[in-house]
């Protein structure tokens, strides 16, 4: 074990692999391939079947769920297909988590106590197959 700023963790080493053990499990229905952000007892990360997800840490249990597309189209956008995002969110000031959307590009700011659209981004590149496949940093907030 070690101290660190966020408690006590265990270092996983050869010796103590064998020792771990499933927690929880989050059934998605279909592929996730972002890695997930972790903030403050949540996780948040995005499926390809379009949903953005927020979980409790310990448990496992979902805190909430947010389709991308109804987002979107909450917001005057018109998709030719269901809106997905492949990137790790990222965690901003303000109480916002920030999801690249593969395509359009556009980028949404949500409420990450509740998965409610905050603003969207116009379209950040016109080139007709651009997307966003890789997760953002923010810059003094």
């Amino acid at each position: 074990n070690h101290r660190s700023a966020i408690g006590t963790r265990s270092r996983i080493t050869a010796r103590n692999v064998r020792k771990l053990a499933l927690k929880w499990r989050f059934p998605t229905g279909f592929d996730v391939t972002a890695t997930p952000a972790v903030y403050n007892g949540a996780i948040y990360f995005p499926g390809w079947n379009g949903m953005l997800y927020s979980l409790n840490e310990k448990t496992g249990a979902m805190r909430w769920a947010a389709n991308l597309t109804d987002l979107m189209s909450s917001s005057g956008v018109q998709l030719k297909t269901k809106a997905i995002a492949r990137a790790t969110p990222v965690v901003a000031d303000g109480g916002l988590l920030l999801v690249g959307i593969y395509g359009p590009p556009v980028v949404l700011a949500l409420k990450r106590s509740t998965g409610k659209l905050v603003w969207q981004s116009p379209r950040l590149d016109q080139t007709a197959h651009s997307v966003i496949t890789m997760s953002g940093t923010t810059y003094k907030g």
